[in-house]
């Protein structure tokens, strides 16, 4: 296996999702309810977590939880 620009797929993956709306990067709708947003928040987070993931990914996995959180953030002041 050849692993050609691995890291370039990557960034252009956290790009992307950076540039979404809170409830694009959580995967809710816009009338989601709060405990609909905190149960998508967490199972987000448990599977991007750097601790229970592979060395390589782990900061891929950094990054797209302060996206993750941010986007968490901004739908908690809101609600």
């Amino acid at each position: 296996m050849q692993w050609n620009d691995v890291k370039g797929s990557y960034v252009g993956k956290v790009a992307k999702l950076s540039s979404k709306s809170p409830h694009e990067i959580l995967g809710v709708s816009p009338d989601a309810s709060f405990d609909e947003v905190k149960g998508a928040h967490r199972k987000l987070v448990k599977t991007y977590h750097p601790d229970g993931s592979d060395p390589f990914l782990s900061n891929h996995n950094q990054e797209m939880l302060k996206i993750i959180n941010a986007a968490y953030d901004r739908l908690r002041e809101g609600k």
